[in-house]
């Protein structure tokens, strides 16, 4: 189920859904560090066995993370040609290949299980500094927003029958695109125009508007401590044991 605010958000009661967005976004920056930490066993699978966890009980098709990782197939084998050809270890090749994939699939599981409202909020309380919380919020959304915004535009005009009066279905490639990219900037300046009827409307009505609001964004639940108290765990065995 998706809105006009939330185009990747998927609605669901799953566990993951139920976590606070910012603790995503924190498991998330934790699952970078420890990434970059020393090698070890133990972290490795830890890290790995986190993301398994997320998109386990996210309750969101396989297909749509099968297809995330297919769609960056060439990237993996151009990355595994490019290390085999400086001659790294294939274990190695593995382990960094894998963590690629498993930040992609981490980085969308935040996207599928939080509306962009949270998102926005989350990363506005994260960096903010107690000064601009509410354009911190709004500067993130605006980003998020006017790509959408202005791929859905681009789109509209590349899937137009007719275009500045010639008919573009027996048309080239190129030259489609070419009738798309010498009014590139007419399309900014009304993907910019749309972005600020939108900013008009969340102003009044909120992020959301009439729509269904995620009831889990403001309160922590038992899985929310549960993988806080998980990273805490890597960070201590690393400064404990590893180091």
């Amino acid at each position: 189920m998706f809105n006009l605010y939330n185009h990747k958000y998927n609605y669901g009661e799953s566990i993951v859904h139920r976590m606070n967005t910012i603790i995503k976004i924190v498991s998330f920056l934790v699952f970078i560090l420890v990434m970059l930490f020393k090698y070890n066993n133990v972290l490795f699978i830890c890290n790995i066995s986190l993301v398994i966890f997320y998109v386990l009980f996210s309750d969101i098709s396989y297909s749509k993370y099968l297809n995330i990782i297919w769609k960056i197939k060439f990237i993996i084998i151009f990355i595994y040609i490019y290390l085999y050809y400086l001659n790294i270890n294939i274990m190695k090749i593995n382990y960094i290949v894998l963590y690629l994939i498993s930040i992609l699939l981490f980085l969308y599981i935040i996207v599928f299980t939080s509306t962009k409202e949270d998102i926005s909020n989350s990363l506005g309380n994260i960096f903010n500094i107690g000064v601009y919380k509410e354009r911190i919020k709004l500067f993130f959304y605006k980003i998020i927003a006017f790509k959408e915004i202005f791929i859905n535009n681009i789109n509209k005009r590349i899937d137009n029958i007719e275009y500045k009066g010639f008919d573009v279905r027996y048309r080239s490639f190129i030259v489609r695109w070419g009738l798309i990219l010498s009014d590139i900037k007419i399309t900014y300046k009304e993907s910019k125009k749309e972005l600020n009827n939108r900013i008009k409307v969340i102003k009044y009505k909120g992020y959301n508007g009439k729509d269904k609001k995620n009831k889990y964004s403001k309160k922590l639940c038992i899985f929310d401590y549960i993988i806080l108290l998980y990273d805490l765990f890597m960070i201590i065995y690393y400064i404990m044991v590893v180091r």
